[in-house]
C-alpha cells in the first residue's frame, strides 16, 4: 500500500481508552523503508465544526468514485497516526493526485511547515 491509498485501520480516540475501526489515509513517503505508515483520520461525521486541516469529501465529487468509502467523508489532516502496517485490516481505494495535493496542503497547515 502507497501514500494516497484510503484503508482499514484501528484508530484511538485522543484519550487513548477507545479504539474504532475506520478509514484513514496513507500519508507517510513510500520511499521510508519501514514497517510503519503513517495514516489521516477519515470520519463519517460531518455535522463537526471543521477547520483548516479538514477537507469534505462528497459522495458526489468527482474524486469520491475511488476513494472506496461508502458516504460523505471528512479528511481530518490533522488527526494523524503512526502504525505497523501489518495492522492495516483492509484497503478500501485511493485518492487522485489532485486530491492529494489539496489534502497535503491541509496536512503541511496542521504541522506548521512552511515552503521554503
Amino acid at each position: 500500500m502507497k501514500r494516497g491509498t484510503i484503508v482499514l485501520t484501528l484508530f484511538p480516540f485522543t484519550d487513548l481508552k477507545t479504539v474504532k475501526r475506520r478509514p484513514a489515509l496513507i500519508v507517510s513517503n513510500d520511499d521510508l523503508k519501514t514497517d510503519d505508515v503513517i495514516v489521516a483520520f477519515i470520519s463519517s461525521q460531518t455535522s463537526n465544526i471543521f477547520n483548516k486541516t479538514d477537507f469534505l469529501l462528497k459522495d458526489s465529487d468527482i474524486h469520491f468514485k475511488n476513494s472506496g468509502l461508502k458516504v460523505t467523508s471528512v479528511f481530518r489532516m490533522n488527526k494523524l497516526l503512526t502504525i505497523e502496517k501489518k495492522l492495516l485490516t483492509g484497503e478500501l481505494g485511493s485518492v487522485s493526485l489532485d486530491l492529494m495535493t489539496i489534502l497535503d496542503e491541509k496536512l503541511k497547515y496542521s504541522l506548521d511547515i512552511k515552503q521554503f
